[in-house]
C-alpha cells in the first residue's frame, strides 16, 4: 500500500473515530479523552481564535464550555454512567486541561494553535457536539416530565 493510500484511509477513518462519543451512554476512557480534547479545542477556538464577537462565536464558545462542564461533572457522569475513569485516567485528563490552559495564556502558543488548518479541523466538531448536548438535554427533559 502506498503512502497516499494509507493517508486516505486515515483521513476517511478520522470522522468515524468520534462515532462512539456520547453524552448519554458509557464511553471508554479513550472516548472520554477524545471528548475532552474536542471540547477544549472548541472552547479555545471559539474564545481565542475568533476575532469578532458574534452570535456564532458566542454559541461555539458555549458548546465547548458546556461540553467541558458536562465531562467534568461527577454527578452528570454518574447520571449517564458516562466516564468511569481510574484516578490515573482522571489525572491524565487534568493534565490535558492544563495543556489547553497553557495555550490560552500564551500568545505564541495561541498563534500556533489558531492556524487555518487547525481551525478547519475543529469546525465540524461544533455541530456534532451541539447534537450530542441536545440529545442529552432531551433525555433529561423526558426524565423530568416522566419521573
Amino acid at each position: 500500500m502506498t503512502k497516499l493510500h494509507t493517508l486516505l484511509i486515515l483521513l476517511l477513518a478520522a470522522p468515524l473515530a468520534r462515532a462512539d462519543i456520547s453524552f448519554i451512554r458509557p464511553m471508554s476512557p479513550a472516548e472520554c479523552k477524545q471528548a475532552v480534547i474536542d471540547s477544549m479545542e472548541m472552547f479555545v477556538d471559539g474564545r481565542y481564535c475568533e476575532k469578532g464577537d458574534t452570535e456564532q462565536t458566542r454559541r461555539q464558545t458555549m458548546i465547548g464550555w458546556y461540553a467541558i462542564g458536562e465531562l467534568n461533572s461527577k454527578s452528570s457522569n454518574e447520571e449517564f454512567n458516562r466516564c468511569a475513569l481510574t484516578p490515573e485516567q482522571r489525572q491524565e485528563l487534568s493534565d490535558l486541561t492544563k495543556h489547553y490552559e497553557a495555550i490560552m495564556r500564551s500568545p505564541e502558543r495561541l498563534q500556533q494553535f489558531c492556524t487555518p488548518a487547525n481551525r478547519a479541523r475543529i469546525a465540524p466538531l461544533y455541530p456534532r457536539y451541539m447534537h450530542l448536548l441536545q440529545e442529552m438535554e432531551n433525555i433529561r427533559n423526558q426524565r423530568s416530565e416522566h419521573p
